[in-house]
């Protein structure tokens, strides 16, 4: 269903953005639609997928360790932001370039989340789902969530041990283009 609303809008010359409408701030506001969750830093509202700006999360192959268990943190990470997503007034706020254009990341809208005036993905940071993303922005925006997360051992630091999610990618993406030879 949502490959043809996305042809239906292509074959209408929208893109996609111009179904939105722009904030006071200059931004394009995300509100109407089904939300879907594809990640813990991605979701879709209606037509549009919305990657969080500024935040990175565990991946759905990712496991934390707690003791001796491996435990699937992805799925905890998935339920906190579908806390966040069944708000009545959830949406994002989609970032504007400064060639005036939508900002995206792999055909992804990037934008701010909110709930009311929570910001959605600093609560993901700050209550330790999400890690500031692998950024020097990301890290000045929310390094020091981060860093009193992980001191407070909330969300993803209770685990034993919990990679952060661009090492992890990077280490698979090693081992799956190794040649080695045993």
């Amino acid at each position: 269903m949502r490959t043809i609303l996305i042809l239906i809008a292509y074959c209408l010359g929208l893109s996609g953005a111009d179904a939105q409408e722009r904030t006071d701030s200059g931004r394009i506001e995300f509100r109407e639609g089904e939300i879907d969750i594809v990640d813990g830093d991605t979701v879709w509202i209606g037509i549009h997928q919305i990657r969080l700006h500024g935040i990175d999360t565990v991946e759905s192959t990712q496991q934390c360790l707690s003791g001796l268990d491996n435990v699937g943190c992805h799925e905890l990470t998935l339920d906190v932001l579908r806390d966040f997503t069944e708000a009545e007034d959830f949406h994002c706020d989609g970032h504007i370039g400064n060639d005036e254009k939508p900002k995206t990341n792999r055909g992804r809208y990037v934008a701010t989340c909110y709930v009311g005036d929570l910001e959605v993905n600093r609560a993901l940071v700050e209550q330790g789902w999400a890690f500031a993303a692998n950024t020097v922005e990301a890290r000045e925006l929310y390094g020091q969530a981060e860093a009193e997360a992980a001191a407070a051992r909330r969300g993803l630091h209770a685990f034993d041990s919990v990679q952060k999610p661009w090492i992890y990618r990077r280490e698979q993406r090693e081992s799956s283009s190794c040649s080695c030879e045993n």
